[in-house]
Parts: C-alpha cells; structure tokens; sequence
C-alpha cells in the first residue's frame, strides 16, 4: 500500500500560485538505504549522495521545497514546470554549538496561518 503523498498537492499549489512553496515537516522511521520503507530508503539515499558516503536516515524532519520554473524572465511569465528539493532540518542546526553545550530544546513555529 502507497503511503500518502502530498507532493502533488504542493505542486499544484507551486504552479498555481506561480510561487515558492514548502511542503510539510515530514518524520519517517530512521533507517538506511535497505529500509523497507520506501520514503526512508529514499531519505537516506540523498543523504548518502550529500555525503559521499553510506550514511543513514536518523528520523530528523524533511521538508519538501516546491519552486516554480517559468518560460521566461519576462515580467508577464507563466509557470511551466516544478523544481522539487528537499530540506534537511537536521543539516541545518548541525555542528553549530559548542561541544560544550550538552542538549538544547528549541521549538519551530509557523506564523503564517
């Protein structure tokens, strides 16, 4: 059974909107590129890709970033097509405290609705 998928969903909305969408903050088991969760398997591939080496998928939140492709740098352009990437939240607060500094909570929070 196909987990659900909002990537159409964001897609549209992209196209739609003729702007830069991200998608939600998706948590999925850890595991490697073996995982029999396809989503996993596919999460700890493209980390392994970014770090040239077999690394596995820790369970940190991903999001999906959504970012139109237009048919020309006209002021009057429509969009034609998506570029999809995906953000790593773990990547981002890696490696940027002290080692000193022993565990930190901290929450994300969205004003935007």
């Amino acid at each position: 059974m196909q987990e659900e998928d909002s990537r159409g969903f964001y897609s549209s909305l992209c196209i739609a909107e003729a702007a830069i969408v991200l998608g939600n903050m998706n948590f999925e088991e850890p595991g490697g590129v073996d995982s029999p969760s396809a989503v996993t398997s596919s999460y700890a591939q493209l980390l392994s890709i970014e770090a040239e080496e077999k690394v596995e998928y820790l369970g940190d939140p991903m999001t999906y970033l959504f970012i139109p492709i237009f048919d020309s740098f006209a002021d009057f352009r429509l969009p034609v097509a998506v570029l999809v990437g995906l953000f790593n939240w773990g990547g981002l607060f890696k490696d940027i405290l002290p080692d000193s500094i022993m565990g930190v909570d901290m929450v994300l929070e969205n004003t935007c609705s």
